[in-house]
């Protein structure tokens, strides 16, 4: 799932009309913003497009942590923790952003206070969508997983790749195509587009059956 931030993009965008200290900056697809471990000088804010952010494990494999869209920030916990970055994140449309220097995000977080409770919620709500999501990947079987993406994604402007919806619960690209190919049997989901072959609806009552047990 992509998500988005329209109040913190509202507030950002009226800042950049006034304040110097907020810079625009355009990428490509597939271009690196952040690398793992690397020490940031700047914290990001999307103007449009969507990225991927990423850790790469010391086996090479990927785990990706979350897709973010308009209005999402980056670089912010790095930055109030003083550490080097935890993820990777790369542009996979073309990418707009509000790029802010770290001394300049610091007082507009102490001077600004619509811009600190906006990043303030921002914290909040990606720790209990963390926990959610480490709670149903373990509490339900890969097959919910994979649907419930399928259906989320099936809303969005980007195609879910196999690779990255494989990186995101954190399996092989082998158990991803088993599972999806019993799915496919079950004329649910086409294993190679991952194009769904039922309604929405019907999508929901068999995520709500697995809930029923």
């Amino acid at each position: 799932m992509i998500r988005y931030n329209n109040d913190l993009l509202k507030l950002i965008s009226e800042l950049a009309k006034t304040e110097k200290g907020i810079i625009e900056k355009n990428y490509a697809p597939d271009e690196n913003i952040i690398l793992q471990n690397e020490k940031l000088f700047y914290v990001y804010i999307l103007k449009s497009g969507v990225v991927k952010c990423y850790i790469t494990e010391n086996n090479g494999k990927d785990f990706i942590l979350e897709f973010l869209g308009e209005g999402e920030i980056i670089g912010e916990l790095e930055i109030l923790n003083k550490t080097t970055s935890l993820s990777n994140v790369v542009s996979i449309t073309d990418l707009k952003v509000y790029k802010i220097p770290s001394s300049y995000f610091m007082e507009m977080l102490q001077k600004n206070w619509n811009f600190n409770e906006l990043v303030l919620k921002v914290l909040a709500t990606r720790l209990v969508q963390t926990a959610s999501r480490a709670s149903y990947q373990q509490n339900y079987p890969l097959e919910y997983s994979i649907l419930k993406l399928v259906y989320l994604f099936s809303n969005q402007p980007l195609k879910l790749r196999k690779i990255d919806l494989a990186g995101y619960l954190g399996i092989s690209t082998r158990s991803l195509n088993r599972t999806l190919l019993s799915l496919y049997n079950k004329n649910i989901i086409h294993p190679e587009t991952m194009d769904l072959l039922v309604t929405p609806q019907a999508i929901l009552q068999l995520l709500q059956s697995f809930d029923r047990g």
